[in-house]
């Protein structure tokens, strides 16, 4: 397990890089999105973790990735949504 510090030595150039791989240093428990869920389902999973993004995948092809959702754009969405909304007649 990398703690802060071996991060901070890589980040350094105290520790050579190729010692460390993508895999040392990935975030294997993330929320994902099924491409045919909701976006307020998407709200809700990237809300508890503070993650700024999660893959979306297709189940029915085999979880094959299909692309990342983020944060970013949820929200715009869903607000652009809720303006289009208050300003109907």
């Amino acid at each position: 397990t990398l703690g802060i510090q071996d991060v901070r030595q890589l980040i350094t150039g105290q520790v050579p890089g190729d010692l460390i791989i993508a895999r040392d240093l990935a975030h294997t428990e993330v929320p994902w999105l099924d491409q045919e869920e909701r976006i307020e389902d998407a709200l809700e999973r990237l809300g508890p973790g503070g993650y700024e993004a999660m893959p979306v995948v297709d189940r029915k092809g085999g979880s094959r990735l299909v692309g990342i959702l983020r944060r970013e754009a949820v929200t715009s969405y869903y607000n652009k949504k809720l303006l289009d909304r208050i300003a109907e007649p």
